[in-house]
């Protein structure tokens, strides 16, 4: 064992104030054998907290914080200095907090980033365990502020006055955690490693995450301390528009009221049997209309009003001869019941209403004074040019080609299907693209189904379904592409009336660039349209505004909708929903009908299991 103050190197950097890498901790030197070189084992662990780095950036309890844990790896040949060389980081880092602060889980490992050698992040209380894999973390020889977890904290409370400096302690269990691998050391040292850093916790950074506060004490923020502020006696406070009472501050917070003199109106000034005054204690009282004064809508065309002298307004009714109503409508006609209502008269069911010139529909009262339309038979032929006939329950006929459907297949029949592992199996995807030459996927050429480079079908459409989102997009819009061109269409869909304009916006560079936060929301959207659109949906919004799928058109207005979800419809009570045409239903064209047995089952299976994508090829 060495001593770390004479022969172990210490990292910090003026970059993060608050996160200081001490030295390593511990560092063991085994002295050189027949066969090697001698080495040590050492390392230091830089933490950089994401915020906190200042009073006027400080945080308030209940914030929470994201803070990178790295590692610094100074492992040498000995001799000191000596020449750096690799190691590996195995088993656990403790990450210990300020008291009062928690650990807040993240994801499927609880870590809010981390290196693929990270297996968890788990805490308990203000203490964060941070545990490797089985193959830890390789650390190059050298390597200095190496990521390998970011985790989150909240910050706990209370906050004491003013800015207070708080401390992250992180450290390997006692001369554990580096080993040297460098193949120069004979033998492999075992070490550890610790850090520290810290942030500022604030009373406050503004006024508003100070508690109380009013009207006449508004809440301050001096030099991260909560306090208050009393507005002068001149300040208007509490119910502006009481008419018998106002209000102002009395300069030591409270609001006190000053009520008006008995002859201050008060009150509805417009109110026809009553009106309003105070009576000096801050209430406002009525003075009633005698009997003989008009009041209410003078326009009522079965009722007039008048005061009661109490201060109330009481109708008189027309009698029933009177007129009321629109008079011009269809199937029902108004008049004066003689209790001051309006009444309504049906037309028999037999008036004709309505447009009767409708393809699909006529139109005739139903008796209840409402115009309802009568459904031609879903036999009834109304657009021979499309091959439609009427739903039996719309009025408009159906506006999808029915002579020449598309046919549409998902990733997994084309991966399924790019092969002759079985007997009468064909490789229809090659087929498929050996038609128009070539496909092009987010800027790269498919050109045949072999496996091991990114030119292969099956290395697009053969990744893991929940994998990453750039090579699930990938996947989705190969199947596309080989379904517009097994329609006789381009490959690039253009010319493709049902996937072309879902294809050109997410066939583009900013949408099939590796995944970010910037285009994480695209891609998840074009995944979700591609694969509704490649199982014969209906890509669009609901009534709702979340992303469906639909199936089908509404009876009533021809909106998207499926069976469960008639948001979209005018009327989603009554409205049923009339099946589009599915092309996942239609056959495929002539050549490839039957398709026959899926024939790369095998060869999809080994496309999972390596390493190639259409974007990268070791």
């Amino acid at each position: 064992m060495c001593s770390c103050r004479s022969t172990c190197r210490k990292f910090t950097t003026a970059r993060w104030p608050l996160a200081i890498a001490i030295l390593a901790a511990f560092c063991i030197v085994a002295p050189p054998t027949a066969f090697g070189q001698a080495c040590q084992a050492s390392g230091a662990i830089p933490i950089f907290p994401s915020a906190g780095g200042s009073c006027a950036t400080g945080l308030v309890p209940g914030q929470t914080l994201d803070t990178a844990i790295t590692l610094a790896n100074t492992s040498s040949t000995t001799p000191l200095p000596g020449v750096p060389v690799s190691a590996v980081w195995t088993g656990i880092i403790t990450v210990t907090y300020p008291v009062g602060d928690t650990f807040v889980s993240v994801g499927l490992t609880g870590c809010v980033s981390n290196d693929p050698g990270v297996a968890s992040c788990t805490g308990v209380g203000n203490v964060v365990t941070i545990t490797s894999t089985a193959g830890g973390v390789p650390l190059a020889a050298g390597a200095f502020n190496f990521p390998i977890a970011t985790i989150r904290t909240m910050v706990g409370g209370p906050a004491l006055p003013g800015c207070t400096p708080l401390g992250i302690a992180a450290a390997t269990p006692f001369g554990t955690g580096i080993t040297t691998t460098d193949p120069a050391c004979s033998p492999q040292i075992i070490g550890g490693a610790q850090g520290s850093g810290g942030y500022n916790e604030v009373q406050c950074v503004l006024p508003d995450t100070c508690p109380g506060g009013s009207e006449c004490a508004t809440a301050t923020c001096v030099n991260n301390t909560c306090g208050f502020a009393f507005q002068p006696l001149t300040t208007h406070c509490g119910a502006a528009d009481t008419e018998c009472a106002s209000n102002s501050c009395d300069g030591a917070g409270v609001c006190v009221p000053t009520n008006q003199p008995l002859t201050t109106h008060c009150g509805a000034a417009d109110t026809e049997c009553a009106s309003n005054s105070c009576n000096g204690a801050g209430v406002c009282v009525p003075t009633n209309q005698p009997l003989t004064t008009h009041c209410g809508a003078a326009n009522t065309e079965c009722q007039s009003n008048s005061c009661d002298g109490a201060g109330v307004c009481v109708p008189t009714n027309q009698p029933l001869t009177t007129h009321c109503g629109a008079a011009d409508t269809e199937c029902a006609n108004n008049s004066c019941d003689g209790a001051g209502q309006c009444a309504t008269t049906n037309q028999p069911a037999t008036t004709h209403c309505g447009d009767a010139d409708t393809e699909c529909a006529n139109n005739s009262c139903d008796g209840a004074g409402v115009c309802v339309p009568s459904f031609q038979a879903a036999t009834t032929t109304c657009n021979s040019d499309l091959c439609q006939s009427c739903t039996g329950n719309s009025a408009t006929c159906p506006t999808e080609d029915r002579c020449n459907p598309e046919t549409c297949r998902t990733p997994g029949f084309w991966a399924t299907h790019a092969g002759t592992e079985k007997n009468k199996s064909v490789d229809i995807t090659q087929l498929v693209i050996t038609s128009v030459g070539s496909l092009t996927i987010c800027g790269q050429t498919i050109t045949d189904t072999h496996l091991g480079h990114i030119h292969s079908a099956e290395e697009a459409l053969c990744v893991r379904v929940q994998g990453d989102s750039r090579l699930q997009l990938a996947r989705q819009l190969t199947a596309a592409a080989l379904n517009c061109v097994v329609n006789g269409n381009a490959a690039d869909c253009s010319n493709d009336p049902l996937f072309g304009q879902v294809f050109a916006a997410c066939n583009s560079g900013p949408v099939c660039a590796p995944t970010t936060i910037d285009n994480k929301q695209a891609q998840t959207a074009c995944i979700a349209a591609l694969d509704c659109l490649n199982n014969g949906g209906h890509p669009g919004v609901s009534g709702s505004g979340k992303f469906l799928c639909g199936s089908g058109t509404c009876s009533d207005n021809q909106g998207l909708c499926t069976p469960s979800n008639l948001t979209n419809c005018a009327d989603p009570l009554t409205a049923t929903c009339n099946p589009s045409t599915n092309c996942h239903q239609e056959p495929l064209p002539g050549p490839f009908e039957p398709p026959g047995p899926a024939g790369s089952s095998n060869k999809c299976n080994d496309a999972h299991q390596n390493s190639c994508t259409i974007f990268s090829c070791p």
